[in-house]
């Protein structure tokens, strides 16, 4: 085979290669969308991506051609075919170098977070790695979601979700071992959720005071019960998208004056009639419920079996879903628990 006949052959790789390139973009594009987190699970030229090894194909494919166009093209003489070859491989062999020593390499393997990356969250809040963790170390939330993590979920009423550790002891190493429910919560779910439960403080701090709560909108709608307080409730939030910084019910207290002290907040979402929990706060310590025959009447609720036996009221087969967050007043069945046994 000539020269010419070789380089009759440079054309059609190249095609190929874009070809080839641009299958592999659309593969690799598909993967990241049906999986967002794969871009920290992989390095530039993982090979356990089959979009990657189509677009490098496709890149291999291109040089390839090229150099053949380079190097027997008619009308160059000798320089003009070494200095392009010499430098478009040595450009190639540096760029895949890099691609295979760099985080992940061929194989994957991840990306750490160094210190100086900077994350930004949805609510444009933007922090480093060091700050991320001096935030979650901070007494202000990592006690606050650490209640969440440790309180024991359980409850008697319907379908509360959210795991339920059990009572650890300390090892003979000094470390604490007990049997407990294992809850999955990532890294990112954790920051999420701190997060989340700082705005809910935020935007509530100022219902401390009933005036400001009562000027808003919220109305009385429970008398007082141990363990789960008065509802106030806000009509026009009761089926309003979750949002942390706008639940559809304060709860409160009586102090030894009976003045009401604010001890929590509660969000709702329309109850379809399943068993499926709606979305609430970042990971799975939420645990929402919600009530069967309930008469509301006069500020006030009892159990009714039937719209009859509610003469005057409200009769409600079937609440809501309904979700407690215990922000000013730590739980020990935790800061999602449907009860807080000292709210008493």
């Amino acid at each position: 085979m000539n020269k010419q006949s070789l380089a009759r052959y440079s054309q059609p790789l190249m095609v190929a290669g874009v070809f080839v390139l641009l299958i592999g973009l659309a593969w690799d594009a598909v993967l990241h969308w049906a999986d967002p987190d794969l871009a920290a699970e992989e390095g530039i030229f993982t090979l356990t991506n089959p979009g990657h090894v189509l677009f490098g194909g496709g890149i291999g494919l291109c040089v390839t051609g090229l150099l053949l166009q380079i190097a027997f093209a008619p009308g160059r003489n000798f320089a003009t075919r070494l200095i392009p070859a010499a430098g478009l491989i040595a450009l190639s062999l540096l760029t895949v170098g890099f691609g295979a020593s760099s985080e992940g390499g061929l194989g994957g393997g991840g990306h750490s977070h160094d210190a100086d990356v900077t994350h930004v969250h949805e609510d444009g809040m933007e922090h480093t790695e060091d700050e991320h963790a001096e935030f979650l170390a901070s007494d202000d939330v990592s006690q606050e979601v650490a209640a969440a993590v440790g309180g024991a979920m359980a409850d008697d009423h319907h379908d509360q979700g959210g795991g339920s550790p059990a009572s650890a002891e300390a090892s003979a190493e000094g470390g604490i071992h007990g049997a407990h429910e294992e809850i999955p919560l990532t890294l990112a779910q954790w920051d999420l959720l701190s997060e989340q439960v700082e705005v809910a403080r935020a935007a509530t701090e100022k219902y401390r005071d009933i005036e400001v709560a009562y000027a808003d909108g919220y109305v009385q709608i429970t008398q007082f019960i141990p363990g789960i307080a008065a509802h106030f409730v806000k009509p026009g939030l009761l089926n309003a998208p979750f949002d942390p910084a706008t639940p559809s019910n304060l709860l409160y207290e009586p102090d030894e004056n009976g003045n009401w002290v604010l001890v929590g907040v509660a969000y709702t979402a329309p109850n379809k009639g399943d068993e499926v929990q709606p979305d609430g706060f970042a990971g799975p310590l939420d645990g929402w419920h919600y009530h069967k025959n309930l008469c509301f009447k006069g500020g006030g609720v009892s159990i009714a079996s039937s719209e009859a036996q509610c003469p005057g009221g409200t009769y409600v087969e079937r609440t809501q879903w309904l979700l407690h967050v215990w922000l000013y007043k730590d739980s020990p069945e935790g800061m999602f628990s449907h009860q807080n046994s000292l709210v008493a």
